[in-house]
């Protein structure tokens, strides 16, 4: 018997976690930072000495690991942001996850006040970058020696792994179809996901049931932004050119039926990025700084056509489109695929009938079903596009648990035989 499901993406631009408890149907979500660090436990200990005043954090805001050495522990999440968290986008997912995991499961318990006495036993459900799917056995391989016993925030908790499924990033969004119109429609498609990530982008083709190409380059939006950073004549950063972008395309779209490019100098948001005090320099500032996100964006739609002529050689019945950064690549796959991906499920429609098209699901129409699951309707919910982030690793637990009923069934069966 599991104590509970949980399944992790640990994504670049933060880990997003699901669980659930066998005596509930209820899924509860958690979101943690993506940042680790090394640390000395000197340094560790000093940090938190002078920062528990403020208030009383909660575990995730506060997480560490004891790494096996005395003298140095890592800090997973918020945490890490308060010392010197290196850059990892550029190193494999799979060996970062390991810390961001075990933070995770220790959070869980921390949380809901489960004993540390005894093994927690979970079911794990896992996403990885298609390109780094063949490294699961190794990430698995990690967990079940690290997990039986391991050090969170100071005490020693054990964990059982009962069992663990790892799948391609998308993956969870195509068992999700696969739940919704049954494995004989799936193996009748030539379906395709795509994943438009933070550190990568994920690509998948699935044709007759089973993945017949895939790809995970690394061009996720933080390398766009970085890129833009380059080219801009003011001094900006990573969040808040994200923050500001993602402000316009959401001011852009309430006066348009479908996503296009918005005339970004327009918009205030954008506006509000220039520096100088003087009001011709800030127009001659924001005037280069719509030039460098439109070059930049050039540039990256140019890299995500590449991918889509790469996974999807062929015409596809159904493509699901998913990640954080899609509304800024919306445009692009509307006009690649002639579908409009706006409005609900039953509302998507070719942008012109009289040519080809394909149609086009948004996360394969759950983010509605996400956002009321995970009661995702707070403003920071809402601005951080959380029902989108969390589709793909909402299915997956949905996916573990009809198994787990299922499977209990089916020995509660066996025992009446």
């Amino acid at each position: 018997m599991i104590d509970s499901h949980i399944c992790i993406d640990t994504g670049n631009s933060g880990t997003k976690i699901v669980y659930s408890f066998p005596e509930t149907e209820k899924i509860h979500s958690l979101f943690m930072s993506s940042a680790l660090d090394e640390v000395s436990t000197e340094r560790m200990e000093n940090k938190l000495k002078h920062s528990n005043w403020i208030g009383f954090p909660k575990p995730e805001q506060q997480a560490w690991l004891g790494n096996g050495n005395s003298n140095k522990v890592v800090a997973v999440g918020e945490l890490a942001e308060k010392f010197s968290p290196i850059d990892r986008r550029a190193e494999p997912k799979y060996e970062n996850a390991l810390y961001k995991i075990l933070a995770a499961i220790g959070v869980i318990m921390e949380t809901n006040q489960i004993s540390k006495r005894r093994k927690f036993k979970v079911q794990l459900g896992l996403l990885l970058p298609w390109n780094e799917y063949k490294d699961r056995e190794r990430l698995l391989e990690r967990l079940e020696k690290l997990s039986p016993e391991y050090e969170f925030r100071g005490q020693k908790i054990r964990v059982k792994i009962q069992n663990c499924i790892c799948y391609p990033e998308g993956g969870g969004i195509a068992m999700a179809r696969v739940r919704e119109k049954g494995l004989d429609w799936f193996k009748q498609q030539r379906l395709g996901v795509l994943m438009l990530g933070d550190r990568n982008w994920t690509g998948l083709c699935f044709d007759s049931g089973q993945i017949k190409s895939g790809a995970s380059p690394l061009d996720g939006f933080s390398f766009l932004l970085d890129r833009i950073i380059e080219d801009a004549p003011c001094l900006l950063n990573r969040e808040r050119l994200s923050h500001a972008i993602f402000t316009a395309i959401a001011q852009a779209k309430k006066s348009q039926d479908h996503f296009s490019r918005p005339q970004w100098q327009e918009l205030e948001s954008i506006q509000s990025l220039a520096t100088a005090r003087d009001t011709n320099l800030r127009k001659s500032e924001v005037k280069d700084i719509e030039r460098a996100m439109t070059m930049v964006a050039s540039e990256w739609e140019v890299k995500l056509l590449n991918l889509i002529q790469q996974v999807f050689p062929k015409p596809l019945t159904e493509l699901n489109v998913g990640g954080g950064s899609l509304p800024f690549f919306a445009p692009l796959i509307e006009s690649h695929f002639n579908w409009a991906i706006e409005g609900s499920d039953e509302g998507y429609s070719p942008i012109d009938t009289s040519k080809d098209y394909v149609p086009v699901l948004v996360a394969a129409g759950l983010t509605e079903q996400v956002k009321e699951a995970l009661q995702f309707k707070t403003i920071t919910a809402v601005e951080s596009a959380f029902s989108l982030r969390f589709a793909d690793v909402f299915s997956l637990i949905k996916f573990l648990i009809a198994e787990g009923a299922k499977q209990s069934k089916q020995r509660t069966k066996s025992k009446k035989v």
